[in-house]
């Protein structure tokens, strides 16, 4: 089932550096949060803004 939703995707490179630059790093701050949020509680690394 996959290979049918993909079979016609073309990748732009360029225009996929240009969104992850955009984003200047905040793709990657729900993984930062999660693992925060492991060692210090959801609740304390949602609150203290990290």
């Amino acid at each position: 089932m996959p290979k049918r939703f993909l079979s016609g995707l073309t990748v732009n490179k360029a225009r996929m550096l240009a969104n992850l630059q955009m984003q200047d790093g905040l793709l990657l701050s729900e993984k930062v949060m999660f693992e925060v949020g492991k060692k210090l509680g959801k609740q304390t690394a949602t609150s203290s803004g990290v």
